[in-house]
């Protein structure tokens, strides 16, 4: 806008072209929504996936359960191993169950499934049995049940014979 001095020093306002104001507004304004969509799509896919690894790990430390269970009941001996691991449902020599078809999960519902594998136990000098347990989460089509993506996770455990 320019001021055109007409008489006696008073100032009056021309009428100007709004347009480029306007414009430059919009163009930030939008530059500053694309920001704030793309980080709420950002925290909301790392909260997504803090979810289901989160689901992996507890499925792991629900195998590290079911391993320290069958060694409580079984006086400190696995009877498990790596062709016969333990899994949802399975007993503790690592061979299925009575009621559990052949794919039994911890969680299995809302577009989740969750399950766990735990592997050879090793003994280490007669006073500690270590073993890993593998938890994994998938995340299943609402369309198809079919898994399009798997969160994995690992939790070691040790046991101290003699204490």
């Amino acid at each position: 806008m320019r001021n055109q001095s007409k008489g006696y020093g008073i100032i009056r306002p021309t009428p100007g072209f709004a347009l480029p104001t306007v414009l430059i507004a919009s163009v930030v304004l939008m530059v500053i929504l694309t920001t704030s969509v793309q980080i709420t799509v950002a925290s909301s896919t790392s909260l997504e996936d803090n979810y289901y690894e989160r689901a992996a790990t507890l499925a792991a430390e629900a195998g590290i359960e079911h391993a320290r269970a069958c060694l409580d009941s079984n006086n400190n001996i696995a009877q498990w191993n790596s062709s016969s691991p333990l899994r949802p449902g399975s007993t503790c020599n690592g061979y299925a169950g009575g009621g559990c078809p052949s794919s039994c999960f911890i969680v299995n519902g809302d577009g989740l499934q969750t399950t766990y594998t735990v592997g050879t136990a090793t003994s280490h000098a007669g006073d500690i049995i270590s073993f890993n347990s593998l938890g994994e989460a998938d995340r299943l089509r609402t369309s198809t049940g079919s898994v399009w993506r798997s969160y994995t996770s690992r939790v070691g455990h040790s046991v101290w014979l003699n204490q």
